[in-house]
């Protein structure tokens, strides 16, 4: 039985009552219904941006599975696109600061700042974003040449495919 079948066997009063026991037991739940409530998604980036320096800069070692987290968090909740690019491309200038700060030799970290960087670039495109921001994607870019060499290649790379296009 597919959901919205099986969610029209309710009235409108037992649907309510679904969605407050939902809110109240599971955090995403409230989290979602709040922020469709005040819809302020300049103010909720700020809180993730926070959870994501926290996850890469408050600890011993990075953790990056947080800090993504943090970002698919935010995107679940529907904001602006505007503010979600701007939390993605702070994942990964905060993921190229650790590095450069504190080193890594894993390649699956890189990996996962490239991933992001390239999600992020055709977000950008498909969002018809590119003057707000092509200037600070290049700057990570730039940001990344005191980084392994290799990371560099492949964030230019990705810029190159997206915006040179």
């Amino acid at each position: 039985m597919s959901n919205k079948k099986y969610l029209s066997q309710f009235t409108k009063e037992q649907l309510i009552e679904q969605i407050i026991e939902l809110a109240s037991k599971y955090k995403d739940v409230k989290q979602y219904y709040s922020f469709h409530q005040n819809p302020d998604s300049e103010n909720q980036k700020e809180v993730f941006k926070a959870t994501i320096y926290k996850a890469f800069f408050n600890r011993s070692d990075a953790k990056l599975k947080d800090a993504r987290k943090a970002v698919n968090d935010f995107k679940k909740l529907s904001p602006i696109p505007e503010a979600l690019a701007s939390l993605m491309l702070y994942f990964v200038e905060c993921g190229t600061k650790y590095a450069q700060s504190y080193g890594t030799k894993t390649e699956a970290f890189y990996t996962s700042l490239e991933n992001m960087f390239s999600d992020t670039c055709i977000f950008i495109v498909k969002n018809n974003l590119e003057i707000e921001f092509q200037p600070q994607c290049k700057l990570i870019i730039d940001l990344a040449t005191k980084n392994y060499w290799v990371f560099h290649r492949n964030l230019l790379e990705c810029y190159d495919d997206c915006f040179e296009n």
